[in-house]
């Protein structure tokens, strides 16, 4: 191993201790995302002209049904409704929802494709707060529109007590007539939309965001607000941050939304174990309403052209062929600082407790080539400590970043040591080199960087 890569590496590792979030779980890892998921089979709560259906059912394929949801050969997921077959009180599709609860983090999801531009269809990307009754533990839309709408609404919904303030520090517009959040008795909520002020309106929803092979959303829960970046496919720069292991919101400019509220809102109250939430709905309170101003049925030229909304649903499959969502990656971060026990435990989720860590002599260990694509690296913490001290707890780092000008120049004593991550998820010894600290390298974030 060269001290050229070492010092690469290193400054990796610099970085990562300076990061605020760290990856806690990537719904792509293990190659089943279904299984982190829930399918929710029971009526649609919104009243669509829908019939949601188990996974079983949804994977299954028939002369006269193509699956609903499938692996893609490029590893990204497809979920979408029966676009082949007429049907009677409701088309088939599917509504699923994450088995993981949280209570703060950043949600980024890469989409290249989303349902949405099509007469009677009601996509929504979302999360929701269990168990009370809805919206006493809030709803936060981060994807959402019916119909043939062009931008992406996005809607929050609370009990009462939660008003938007308008700081002016996002890019779409604030609704002015929904900054009450639980205007409506919640239904209505409060709102910032997509329509015409941002760069890419026309881009951040539907038939518009699929003609640009789609994009990113990155959603940033604090204790007091709620922050929605969309980054359209042509940003490769900002995508390739905000999917990082590494992502820093601080560096992505304004968002797309930004929720900020009065005094009296207590945002850890009214947003409690939130679930994530894709669904795919046709007609219901919204789309298929006659009463509805916003994109509604009868407020467009689907109603003209096409009658009544669930007859439309169910008797045209053709309508539906491009009414499905495409999911390249989905992974929810924890702040280093505040993210420990936010969020239910999940298979392949990472718990933000520091292990006690056992750390051999610096005799007995073998350099190894810690920096292939598949190996598990851990942030940088150190200890002042030498590199024969017994064990090593999480009372005993400090999170102070080894100055990058360390380097490996021959004129530092002690020693630090790169750990990696061995079978079952232990700690091992990858490699040594003199250096100013004892280097602990705790997990937060999957390194693919340097071969």
């Amino acid at each position: 191993m060269s001290f050229s890569m070492i010092a690469s590496g290193l400054a990796l590792f610099t970085a990562a201790a300076n990061a605020a979030y760290t990856l806690q779980t990537d719904y792509m890892k293990g190659g089943d995302f279904w299984s982190m998921w829930d399918f929710e089979t029971a009526a649609d709560p919104t009243n669509g002209a829908v019939q949601y259906v188990d996974q079983a059912t949804a994977a299954s394929s028939s002369m006269n049904r193509d699956p609903l949801i499938n692996k893609n050969e490029n590893g990204s997921y497809y979920m979408g409704a029966d676009h082949n077959t007429t049907t009677s009180g409701g088309r088939p599709s599917v509504r699923i929802q994450s088995q993981a609860s949280y209570n703060s983090g950043l949600f980024v999801l890469d989409l290249s494709h989303m349902p949405g531009g099509e007469c009677g269809s009601w996509p929504a990307f979302w999360l929701l707060g269990y168990p009370a009754e809805w919206p006493a533990a809030g709803e936060v839309d981060i994807i959402e529109g019916v119909n043939n709408q062009v931008g992406n609404d996005m809607t929050l919904h609370t009990s009462a007590g939660c008003n938007l303030t308008n700081n002016g520090d996002f890019t779409a517009d604030l609704v002015q007539s929904k900054i009450d959040c639980n205007g409506g008795d919640g239904h209505d909520g409060c709102q910032i939309a997509d329509s015409g002020s941002s760069p890419d309106s026309s881009h951040s929803f539907g038939s518009g965001f699929n003609q640009i092979g789609g994009g990113v959303y990155a959603t940033e829960w604090l204790e007091d607000s709620f922050s929605i970046w969309f980054f359209p496919r042509t940003d490769k720069a900002s995508i390739k941050q905000a999917t990082s292991d590494y992502p820093d919101p601080t560096q992505w400019g304004k968002p797309l939304a930004k929720f900020t509220f009065n005094d009296q809102c207590n945002v850890a109250s009214h947003f409690t174990n939130q679930k994530m939430i894709f669904d795919l709905t046709f007609c219901g309170d919204w789309a298929g309403a006659t009463n509805q101003p916003d994109y509604g049925w009868n407020l467009n030229s689907c109603s003209t052209n096409h009658g009544d909304c669930a007859s439309f649903v169910d008797s045209t499959p053709d309508n539906f062929v491009d009414a499905f969502w495409t999911i390249n990656s989905l992974r929810v971060y924890q702040n280093g600082a505040s993210g420990a026990g936010n969020s239910s435990a999940l298979p392949g989720s990472y718990s933000p407790t520091a292990p006690t860590i056992s750390i051999p002599a610096a005799s007995s260990v073998n350099a190894t080539n810690i920096f292939s694509p598949t190996s598990t690296v851990y942030s940088t913490t150190f200890v002042t400590s030498t590199a024969s001290a017994a064990s090593v707890s999480a009372a005993d780092t400090t999170t102070t970043a080894l100055p990058q000008s360390s380097g490996y120049d021959g004129h530092h004593h002690s020693h630090w040591t790169i750990w990696s991550e061995g079978p079952n998820g232990a700690l091992q010894a990858a490699a040594t080199k003199k250096a100013r600290h004892l280097d602990v390298h705790r997990r937060l974030a999957q390194h693919h960087a340097l071969s």
